[in-house]
């Protein structure tokens, strides 16, 4: 259980400060390669998919962490059991949304699999690239799923503050 909750707090973080990490030392390095005329011909599609993979988590991250930009003057307006109701509806919303995301991830995902994409540099297959949209949507909904249940908790708790 120990072990669960340190993922619960340090998956994403862990992979997004690696990815940056890993990205700043690439794109340095290939800079200061240029000044003898090479460079590594892998760094910039590495960075590129390191990009797209720290965004996809980044979005999971935001849902745990309730940093995403949304319009809380109307969660700050109604009384604390509307405002309960308004943000388990929001968070239905993008429930909603991140299994499009999931679904369509996987599409994409599966066809550059069985079409045995390429990349031109790396020599891996696209669909490792495509593969941080169905990561990254089951994150999300793993971590929507436990915001909804916390504002499912809150509801008891409302009901003794009014």
């Amino acid at each position: 259980m120990n072990l669960l909750r340190k993922l619960d707090e340090n998956f994403e973080p862990a992979l997004i400060i690696a990815s940056v990490s890993l990205i700043v030392v690439l794109i340095f390095t290939n800079v200061i390669l240029r000044l003898f005329d090479t460079t590594l011909p892998w760094a910039g599609e590495l960075s590129r998919y390191l990009f797209v993979w720290m965004v996809y988590l980044g979005i999971s991250y935001g849902i745990k962490k309730k940093r995403h930009l949304k319009v809380s003057v109307l969660f700050d307006i109604l009384p604390r059991k509307a405002s309960l109701v308004a943000q388990i509806f929001s968070d239905l919303l993008f429930l909603a949304y991140s299994f499009v995301v999931l679904y369509y991830g996987y599409v994409i995902t599966a066809k550059a699999i069985s079409r045995n994409q390429i990349a031109p540099a790396m020599e891996v297959s696209v669909g490792l690239l495509y593969a941080a949209l169905v990561i990254g949507s089951l994150l999300s909904i793993i971590r929507l799923l436990m915001s909804i249940n916390e504002h499912c908790g809150n509801w008891n708790t409302s009901e003794e503050a009014q």
